[in-house]
């Protein structure tokens, strides 16, 4: 199988962010970044188990889980398992 990011342009990689400069990209960043922060300190307190309920703030979570960073995600998932 042939290497997908070697055989495209960045711009069909990422149609959505190549026509942004650098500065636009870097402040997308930095509010994913300030975010992240935020959830970090606020998802331990969140009931998870109700995400399917559309009314609850783990729904609301599990709909923003494509802008949470994995190493958060991870570090939920360990501290649970830690706790078992």
């Amino acid at each position: 199988m042939k290497d997908l990011e070697g055989s495209l342009p960045p711009e069909a990689l990422y149609p959505a962010i190549s026509q942004l400069s650098i500065e636009e990209l870097h402040l997308r960043y930095e509010i994913l970044h300030h975010f992240n922060l935020r959830i970090t300190e606020m998802i331990k307190y969140v009931d998870l188990s109700q995400c399917h309920q559309s009314w609850s703030l783990g729904y609301q979570l599990s709909a923003l889980r494509f802008g949470i960073f994995n190493q958060i995600k991870m570090e939920l998932w360990n501290d649970v398992i830690q706790k078992r």
